[in-house]
Order: C-alpha cells, then sequence, then structure tokens
C-alpha cells in the first residue's frame, strides 16, 4: 500500500500532511531584508507632509481669526496656552489628514509621494495605533517640554544619521522607515 501511495506522484513523497500550513508571504524577522529609505526620501516626504500640515494649519488660523477677532488678544496674554493648543491642533490636522493612508499602508501623502512606508522592525505592518502611540504621542508630549523639548525633539531627528537610519521616534516606536 505504501508503494501506491508513493507511485501517484513525487509531490506528495516528501509532503507531511500533518504539517501546519505555510504561506509565500512570510513576514521576516530581519530588517536587512528591507530597504531602509534613503536620507533624502525620508526628508522630503516630511518636508511635504510639514508643508501640508502648515497650509491646513494657516487655514484654520486664518477662519478662527474671523470668527474669534480676539484671538491675536488672547495669544498676547496666553502664549504658552495658545503654543499648547497649536501643537494639539497641528497633532489632529495631521491624523486627519494622513491617518486613513497610514491606517491602509503606514504610508503619509508626503511617504506615498517619495516612495517610502513605515513598517514594524521585524517587517510587518505598523498599525496607525502603534504609528501614534508608540511612534508619535511620545515625542510630541516632550517636545512641549519649555526648554528640553526642543533638544529632544533635535536629538530624535538627528539619530537618523547611525548606522540603523532609526530616528528616535523609530526606536520608541519600534518601526523602521523602509522603500515602498
Amino acid at each position: 500500500m505504501n508503494e501506491e501511495l508513493n507511485s501517484g506522484g513525487s509531490q506528495s513523497a516528501n509532503v507531511n500532511p500533518y504539517a501546519a500550513p505555510t504561506s509565500d508571504s512570510i513576514v521576516t524577522d530581519s530588517p536587512r531584508k528591507l530597504e531602509l529609505a534613503e536620507l533624502w526620501r525620508r526628508l522630503v516626504g516630511a518636508l511635504i507632509d510639514s508643508a501640508i500640515i502648515f497650509l491646513a494649519f494657516v487655514c484654520i488660523l486664518l477662519v478662527a481669526m474671523l470668527v474669534w477677532p480676539a484671538l491675536g488678544k488672547f495669544n498676547h496674554q496666553y502664549p504658552k496656552l495658545v503654543d499648547l493648543i497649536s501643537v494639539l491642533v497641528g497633532f489632529v490636522v495631521y491624523i486627519a489628514i494622513n491617518g486613513y493612508f497610514l491606517a491602509g499602508d503606514g504610508q503619509s501623502i508626503g511617504k506615498k509621494l517619495v516612495g517610502t512606508k513605515i513598517v514594524r522592525e521585524n517587517g510587518a505592518k505598523a498599525t496607525l495605533r502603534q504609528i501614534i502611540a508608540m511612534r508619535m504621542l511620545p515625542i510630541i508630549a516632550i517636545s512641549v517640554i519649555p526648554f528640553i523639548g526642543g533638544l529632544v525633539a533635535t536629538v530624535d531627528v538627528l539619530m537618523i544619521f547611525r548606522k540603523g537610519r532609526q530616528c528616535g521616534h523609530d526606536i520608541i516606536g519600534d518601526t523602521i522607515v523602509v522603500r515602498a
């Protein structure tokens, strides 16, 4: 009977019918197999995202000044509060504009235009929650602290010049930016 099973085809001779199913789309455990995004791509993508957010923020500010003319006086009386509100509004605007794209494929509009995306260090898809809660919020929270925040934000960005091309927010979020 073994001869009948083995003679049916060479393919079934070496296959274990009790083995776990396999797939061609296996997530890699090594970031080396992924092509890290070049520094210029990351810079241009960040600049594009910043320009889009800046334009959206200016539009919101203009509308706010038309609706509430006392905004200028409020800004003069409470500049730190206005700075904090500005950071929060900027973050909300960023998520409103890019959240859908980040959730879908780990790409903001700037990253789409330059051909990069955010993935986990092991190559798996980064969820929107991971991108926001682990990658963005810690740096934003620290950046609003007077004196220290600016220093931390600068060090965060300058860490990209290390061998693995990870900024501080990438390390905190367990992410890398790769070619899409």
